[in-house]
């Protein structure tokens, strides 16, 4: 009977531990921000999509016919014993918050995320923070996951001139079915560019169908991308008719 006993809570230990585990891209249904109550339906005329993988994540707000890009925010998480630790890296938002961290009540399951508590920055000090998120599930399978991660630029090369190397900073997620990417400058904790939307690769060729860009290209562009994996662990993309290449260093 003991023996029982114990398998069980082992097996509960185990379960436990896996709800605890968040991963992949999740979709808003309802959040609340201060005093401002988004409730379903305003969720339905505009896409909040919070991405976690790896230990990091980036939400965008976009999708809006009259504002298209809402904002973008990103940095690192853990999740421990109920608590969601969300450091902020960059936000569009509010640059008061980069390189500090929140703490969040929460529930993870395999498909549903909540979050909630206050932000206390020098822009939104007590400020309430509590949303729901339910996981967004591919249509099709992933032909290649070699890309999925969390990458950092390393260095550009537009038109054949010599490598371009930025005090920019550039983070890209890809978890699939979405990705997603920003652009921010580390020292000053300027919010620079993002952009993202949902991708498929089948190991040489990447497509990525934009929804968001603070750039100019138009939404709903499926961008076409050519990817080599080098063997120092680096990524190489070519894109814009092999004007521009990138070389991406994968987080470990």
């Amino acid at each position: 009977m003991r023996k029982s006993l114990l398998f069980v809570a082992n097996l509960f230990f185990l379960f436990s531990l896996s709800a605890q585990k968040l991963e992949g891209p999740f979709q808003a249904t309802a959040a609340q921000y201060g005093d401002i109550n988004a409730n379903p339906l305003d969720m339905m005329r505009e896409n909040v999509v919070k991405i976690f993988k790896d230990g990091y994540w980036i939400a965008a707000s976009f999708g809006n016919s009259v504002n298209p890009f809402r904002g973008c925010t990103g940095g690192r998480f853990t999740v421990k014993e109920g608590k969601y630790y969300e450091e902020v890296i960059f936000s569009s938002w509010d640059s008061t918050a980069a390189n500090r961290q929140f703490i969040f009540d929460c529930t993870v399951t395999t498909d549903r995320f909540a979050q909630w508590g206050y932000v206390n920055s020098v822009k939104y000090p007590n400020h309430l923070v509590d949303e729901k998120y339910q996981k967004i599930i591919p249509t099709v399978p992933l032909k290649n996951n070699s890309l999925e991660g969390v990458w950092y630029l390393e260095t550009t090369v537009w038109d054949g001139d010599n490598p371009f190397h930025s005090k920019i900073e550039e983070m890209k997620i890809y978890s699939y079915p979405r990705f997603a990417w920003a652009q921010y400058n580390a020292v000053t904790n300027q919010f620079i560019g993002a952009g993202g939307g949902t991708y498929q690769f089948d190991g040489e060729i990447l497509v990525e169908t934009v929804e968001y860009f603070t750039y100019e290209l138009a939404l709903g562009t499926r961008f076409k991308v050519e990817v080599s994996m080098k063997p120092n662990g680096t990524m190489q993309q070519v894109s814009w008719g092999g004007r521009m290449v990138e070389v991406w260093s994968k987080v470990k």
